[in-house]
C-alpha cells in the first residue's frame, strides 16, 4: 500500500477534572461512569509497558524516519501517562480507592513482559495498539454518541482518541522491521484481547462498589451491570463501540496494515472542531 504519513504531534493539554462529580460524569450513569474510570485506571500502567517494549529496539533502529516517529510516539503516550495520572488522582480527592486497582493491572502486566521475550512484548504492545485505535476511530468519528457526557471528560476522551489514532501504525511498522510474524501478532491479539476485557471488568466492579457505598444504594447485580456494558457499547442506536467488529477483525488479514483504514478526514474535523477547547501547546520536538 501508498505509505499514508500522518503528524503525530505530542500535545500540551489541560482539562479540569475538578469540574463535576467522577462518579457520574458519563451520562450521570454510576456504571457507564465506572466503566470509563476504571480504563482510566489501567492506562498510565499500559502505557509504560508501550514505551519500554519498544525502547528495547532504539538502537535497532537505523531509519530516520521510523526513528522520529518512535520518539513522538513515546512523547505522546508519556503525556497521555500524565494526564490520567492526573484524573485518577481526581478520583482519590473524590474518595475512591484505587491501589488495589492499579496493583491488579501492574501485576497483569509484569507476568506477560516476565514471560515474553523481547519481539513478544512488541507483539502484545501492537496488539493493544490496535484495541485501542479501532475503539479511537469508533469514539471520534461518531462524536454525538458521546453527547451525554458531561463536556470536559468528553474532550478529555476524544483527544486520547484520536492521538491513538495518529500514531496507530508506528509500533505495528517497527514489529514488521523487526521480522515479527503473522502467527505472533495474531496470538497476542486474543491474548491481549482477554486480558484487556478482564482488566476494565475489574476495574468496573470495584469502583462501582465504591460508589455505590457513596451514594448509599445497592451494588447493581454481576448480570445487570454486563446488561449495561453491553447496552453502552453495541446497544442500538448510539453504542459507544457499534462498528467495531470488522476493523478489530481485519487485524486477522494476512495483509493487514492499520492505515488500510484511512481516517484522516476525521482526526481533521476533531482538529478543527474540538482540540481548540483545551489545548495549550504542542511539544517541540527536536
Amino acid at each position: 500500500m501508498k505509505h499514508i504519513v500522518v503528524p503525530i504531534i505530542p500535545r500540551r493539554m489541560q482539562f479540569d477534572f475538578a469540574c463535576c462529580s467522577t462518579l457520574d460524569w458519563c451520562g450521570q450513569d454510576l456504571i457507564r461512569t465506572a466503566y470509563m474510570n476504571g480504563v482510566s485506571l489501567a492506562l498510565p500502567i499500559g502505557e509504560h509497558f508501550f514505551i519500554r517494549s519498544v525502547r528495547q529496539f532504539e538502537d535497532q533502529v537505523d531509519d530516520p524516519v521510523l526513528q522520529d516517529e518512535l520518539k513522538r510516539f513515546v512523547a505522546q503516550e508519556a503525556i497521555h501517562s500524565r494526564q490520567h495520572q492526573q484524573y485518577n488522582e481526581q478520583l482519590v480527592k473524590d474518595g475512591f480507592e484505587i491501589a488495589g486497582i492499579e496493583a491488579y493491572v501492574r501485576h497483569l502486566l509484569d507476568e506477560v513482559w516476565e514471560q515474553s521475550t523481547p519481539l513478544e512484548r512488541l507483539a502484545c504492545t501492537i496488539a493493544l495498539e490496535h484495541l485501542t485505535h479501532v475503539m479511537a476511530d469508533c469514539i471520534v468519528g461518531n462524536r454525538e454518541r458521546l453527547r451525554d457526557w458531561d463536556p470536559e471528560f468528553r474532550a478529555f476522551w476524544l483527544w486520547h482518541a484520536a492521538e491513538e489514532i495518529e500514531h496507530k501504525a508506528v509500533c505495528y511498522d517497527l514489529f514488521t522491521r523487526l521480522g515479527g510474524t503473522y502467527r505472533m501478532r495474531s496470538r497476542a491479539l486474543l491474548t491481549m484481547s482477554r486480558r484487556m476485557m478482564a482488566v476494565f471488568w475489574h476495574g468496573q466492579q470495584v469502583l462501582l462498589a465504591q460508589a455505590c457505598a457513596m451514594r448509599g444504594i445497592d451494588v447493581p447485580s454481576s448480570g445487570r451491570v454486563a446488561r449495561s456494558n453491553l447496552d453502552f457499547m453495541l446497544g442500538r442506536p448510539d453504542g459507544l463501540l457499534r462498528g467495531v467488529e470488522l476493523p478489530y477483525l481485519a487485524w486477522f488479514r494476512p495483509s493487514y496494515h492499520p492505515w488500510k483504514q484511512d481516517n484522516r478526514k476525521m482526526l481533521a474535523s476533531w482538529q478543527q472542531e474540538m482540540l481548540p477547547l483545551n489545548h495549550i501547546s504542542d511539544v517541540p520536538m527536536g
